[in-house]
């Protein structure tokens, strides 16, 4: 049983050490996921904490109520940071982190304040808020996830939040199934934190991408098309699409419009990726808006079915058509539309 005992206290020490060290690693990351990073910092050492308390919890025979008090409230900023970095490593591009998110972790600060002048006993009546709060962010976080699988290009990032999430709902459940009296051994969450870190350490060994941007390498790094060449070539993208409207062909490729220019379609590409900093796709979709805007302006298209307008405009179904309208425009075509009949009733 001793031998037991020893072996739970090695597997779960192990655990917090490395997560310091880890989390530590993770703040000295610079670049552009240095935000997600820092979260991700952030929940480690909160889970650090509160895994920290229990296994002081089960090995010492008189802890501090003041140690107890600061491993639960620590237990408040995990779901806190779980749901932050998940929302920041989806979009690290374009998340700026503003001091309202601070509100997140308001439990954590009330607990850490009052943790010296409280007991223990007052502390952990509302253990059961604590649960459902945990539970609350890996319900937003998991949405988080979900809505931002699409936009995600690097399949390991997905994976990565997946088993982040699944790695903490874990964690989750078993304290709770422990405070519930369904599983008796209350150091069931400390040895799964151990898993999940080694879990991520080495995610962080194999895949370093998930957490530093490699550095991007030029696209046509080895092209022999001229900046000044590439910027006369625009001009006669802009001219043929303004004057003779192939962009209205639904069934309009990269091929063709390069054929109609006599010029390849990788330079046609490198021109309008270099020059607008938009693929082929964007760039006629912008047109294609444009022409639908018109549309919808247009007093003689009022009857005119929003459908029949995507068509007319050149795309090839409505769903690629409001995808595309929202993207541009920030909003629907149906809306779009009822807020220029407003204006022009006014």
């Amino acid at each position: 049983m001793e031998q037991y005992r020893e072996l739970l206290l090695v597997l779960s020490s192990l655990g917090v050490l490395e997560s310091l060290f880890f989390g530590v690693y993770l703040l000295t990351i610079k670049g552009e996921k240095r935000v997600p990073n820092l979260l991700l910092s952030v929940l480690i050492f909160a889970l650090a904490i509160r895994i920290g308390k229990s296994i002081l919890f089960v090995f010492t025979s008189d802890l501090p109520e003041v140690v107890k008090n600061i491993g639960l409230g620590a237990k408040t900023a995990i779901g806190p940071a779980l749901y932050l970095h998940i929302k920041a490593f989806s979009d690290y591009k374009n998340f700026r982190f503003h001091k309202s998110y601070l509100l997140h972790f308001l439990p954590f600060f009330i607990y850490i304040t009052a943790a010296p002048y409280v007991s223990n006993k007052t502390a952990f009546e509302p253990y059961i808020f604590i649960l459902i709060q945990f539970f609350i962010y890996l319900i937003l976080s998991s949405l988080v996830w979900y809505r931002s699988r699409a936009t995600i290009e690097n399949s390991y990032e997905i994976i990565w939040m997946r088993n982040l999430i699944a790695g903490i709902f874990l964690i989750w459940l078993a304290y709770t199934l422990y405070f519930v009296h369904i599983i008796p051994i209350y150091m069931t969450g400390a040895i799964l934190y151990s898993f999940v870190v080694y879990g991520m350490i080495y995610l962080a060994l194999k895949r370093n991408s998930i957490f530093v941007v490699a550095p991007e390498v030029k696209k046509y790094q080895g092209s022999k098309i001229q900046p000044t060449q590439s910027s006369q070539l625009l001009q006669q993208v802009l001219q043929l699409f303004e004057t003779e409207k192939p962009y209205l062909d639904a069934n309009l490729t990269l091929s063709k419009a390069a054929q109609m220019l006599n010029i390849a379609p990788r330079v046609l590409s490198q021109v309008i990726n270099e020059q607008r900093e938009q693929n082929f796709s964007d760039f006629i979709n912008a047109y294609r808006i444009q022409q639908a805007q018109a549309l919808l302006h247009s007093s003689t298209h009022r009857q005119q079915t929003i459908a029949s307008i995507a068509y007319e405009s050149g795309f090839h179904s409505l769903s690629a058509f409001n995808t595309a309208f929202k993207k541009n425009t920030g909003t629907t075509p149906s809306a779009y539309r009822k807020l220029k009949l407003q204006k022009d009733m006014t």
